[in-house]
Order: structure tokens, then sequence, then C-alpha cells
């Protein structure tokens, strides 16, 4: 129980499956044993990018070796004992990436990842999860230009078949959808595409 609601603890195993549910249900936090960030370190990347805080559960010898810097927050537990950590100090570290402030801001554009909502003025955007994905990348990565082909891969995955013309339709959608006075998402040609954070002359964002 947390800040008056009922959260459910899932244990996953298969990495496609820990995404599935991240999708449908969005999850506020991810709780792992570092096998899994080395194993599969690009579904916990998928999954901060999605906006899900992450907490790593390490041994004395694991925290010595894995970078911190990794996961949100990291917790040190002892196997041999049952439960191997505090369950208080799991719970308070929870409501505290619960409780950040997960907003982003770029003039008149608000991404809020704990929510999966897009705001231009408080208009309340609605995207599909992929035009979402690209967009929140984008945006955290403001002023770098990325190649269709580097966006193909990070947003659709390595596997994905499809060709990097689906880009180019995601970015028309998005500044369809965003409908902005100046778009942010600028094209670079022969490059591929950036969100910019510039003004012109009058003040606006182009």
């Amino acid at each position: 129980m947390l800040e008056g609601r009922v959260d459910e603890l899932i244990p996953v195993e298969e990495p496609e499956r820990l995404l599935d549910l991240i999708r449908r249900h969005g999850p506020g936090v991810l709780i792992f044993r570092p096998a899994i960030l080395r194993d599969n370190p690009e579904v916990i990347g998928r999954a901060r990018r999605m906006g899900v805080g992450t907490i790593a559960l390490l041994t004395e010898e694991e925290a010595g070796r894995i970078n911190r810097v990794e996961s949100d927050d990291f917790i040190l537990i002892d196997p041999s004992k049952s439960p191997p950590c505090s369950p208080v100090e799991l719970i308070l570290r929870i409501r505290s990436l619960l409780k950040e402030e997960d907003s982003i801001r770029i003039g008149d554009l608000e991404i809020i990842p704990s929510r999966y909502e897009v705001r231009v003025k408080g208009r309340r955007v609605v995207l599909t999860l992929k035009e979402y994905e690209l967009l929140k990348f984008l945006a955290t990565h403001p002023e770098r230009v990325f190649t269709r082909e580097f966006l193909l891969s990070e947003i659709w995955g390595y596997d994905y078949f499809g060709g990097t013309r689906t880009v180019d339709v995601h970015i028309g959608r998005l500044r369809s959808k965003l409908d902005m006075e100046r778009p942010i998402i600028k094209t670079v040609r022969g490059v591929g595409y950036m969100l910019t954070l510039e003004e012109d002359e009058g003040g606006s964002r182009r």
C-alpha cells in the first residue's frame, strides 16, 4: 500500500513480457537484480525512456562492480537473510521515486512520463506509443541530431523490418498532432531530426 493506493508487485523473468506489462499498465518503478541489467541492457533502457523509475538490488560485491549511475537508485541486500533487504527502506525508496517531478518542459510542450501524457499549452495531445516514445527520446536529448537509422533502431528495435520511411511518417504525425505555432522538431537535411530549443527574433521557439 503506497500513498493510499493499492500497488501490485508483478514478478517478471522474460524481457518481452516486462516491456508488454510496461506498455499496458505503465508501472512507476522497476526493481531488478544486476543480472537483468547485464543480460538485457536495452530492456532497462527502454523502460527508463518510458518513464519507469528503476531500483537495483545489489550485494556488496555487485555494488563494487556495477556502475551505479546505470540505475536511478540502489539498495544493498544480504542474500543470507530473509527478506534480503528492509521492506521499509524499499517502500521509502519507491515512494521517493514516485514523488519525483518527472515532467519535461520545453516551451509550450510538456511531457509527463509517469502518465504517458503530452500537453501543448495545457491541451492534451493523444499520441500512439511509438509517437510518444519518439517525442520523449528527442525531448530528453535536445539540440542533438539523430539519423533516421539511429531513431529506427532506438525506438523500434534492431529486429524491426520496416524502413526509415517509418521515422519520417511518425515525425510528420507528431508535428501535425502537436500543432505548435513554431514546430520544435527540426529536419536536418541529409542527416535526420532534432528537437530544437532555438528561438527566433520574436522569442518564439523554432
